[in-house]
């Protein structure tokens, strides 16, 4: 519910401004692919005003420099991968600074 009263102020203040909606998209999309000069600055814009976009963008990074490790294991068996306890420790603890 914050979460969409928060999407209605930044629309109402800048018309212009794409939606939490459209930036997580554009978050995702940026990930695995350059976004076009005017989608980019839209969602920089967005992230420089919405708190929720830039905790997603960091949580997003964070997931892909994770799967980046694992995909470069010695073992490469990303499916059999088993988290040892201070992993999960670990990964708990970093998504928590993210939130």
């Amino acid at each position: 519910m914050a979460h969409n009263h928060h999407n209605k102020l930044i629309k109402d203040k800048m018309p212009m401004m794409i939606s939490c909606d459209e930036a997580t998209y554009l978050i995702s999309k940026n990930q695995h692919r350059n976004l076009g000069f005017i989608k980019w600055i839209q969602l920089k814009v967005h992230l420089l005003m919405c708190v929720y976009c830039r905790r997603y963008e960091k949580q997003i990074r964070y997931i892909n420099k994770v799967i980046h490790k694992l995909k470069l294991s010695p073992d490469n068996e990303i499916s059999n991968y088993q988290l040892n306890s201070k992993q999960k420790e670990n990964l708990q603890n970093e998504i928590n600074k993210a939130s």
